[in-house]
């Protein structure tokens, strides 16, 4: 009686042990089939469910920035830029052209005598266009056919300062001339004087009657000093 109860007791046990592993067995494969079979609407080329990154409940948004509003005169409110743009900053005058110049010799007694005489170029600004003159203008005599003659005025002295001409306005450079006997040279009569203010020199030039005597070779007889204001 005994040993038949032990033995039943132990078969009992066996087949408990092996309906448990059996189980475990299916839960195993059942895990696995789920993970490797896609869900039902995704494609084939859809990662599984389980590989699907999770978002993170830690995330916050990002607010926007705050716009301020003023009233409008009917009291709806407006919106305020908050990076107006900057107003246009006017461009600078450009460099007077030769056509914009007009050109008078200004005599000046006191520097006349010993053979040597002086006087000043004024340039006015004859067009409705504000520009600049600075540095020297190209200043040759003219010889009564309209050709130049002689050498070009040398330039003296420092280049002076940007002098900014509105119209009707004037600028001067001076003009030092040493009689052209001084230097032994084949000595012309010049009929006017021609100066050259466009920034390249390509300018037709502006021209005003001068009677004034340079030499006909390389020999400059003339100084000229760069712009400056009229006083």
């Amino acid at each position: 009686m005994n040993t038949q109860s032990s033995s039943s007791r132990r078969a009992i046990r066996g087949a408990l042990r092996a309906a448990a592993m059996v189980g475990a067995v299916v839960v195993l494969l059942s895990g696995c089939a789920t993970a490797g079979t896609p869900a039902a609407g995704a494609t084939a080329s859809d990662p599984p469910t389980g590989d699907r990154p999770v978002a993170e409940s830690t995330a916050f948004p990002v607010p926007s920035p705050i716009v301020p509003v003023l009233p409008a005169a009917d009291g709806t409110p407006v919106p305020v830029p908050l990076s107006p743009e900057a107003p246009a900053v006017p461009a600078e005058p450009l460099r007077c052209a030769d056509e914009q110049l007009e050109l008078a010799v200004e005599a000046l007694p006191d520097e006349s005598g010993a053979g040597q005489s002086g006087f000043n170029l004024r340039f006015r600004n004859v067009s409705a266009e504000v520009c600049t003159v600075w540095g020297w203008p190209g200043v040759s005599a003219v010889g009564a056919d309209g050709t130049l003659v002689g050498f070009p005025a040398q330039a003296v002295g420092g280049d002076g300062a940007l002098v900014t001409l509105p119209p009707d306005v004037v600028a001067i450079s001076h003009v030092a001339v040493s009689a052209a006997g001084a230097y032994g040279c084949p000595a012309v009569t010049a009929v006017g004087l021609r100066a050259f203010v466009t920034s390249d020199g390509a300018g037709p030039g502006v021209t005003v009657e001068h009677e004034i005597v340079v030499c006909g070779d390389t020999t400059s007889t003339m100084r000229q000093s760069a712009f400056a204001p009229a006083s």
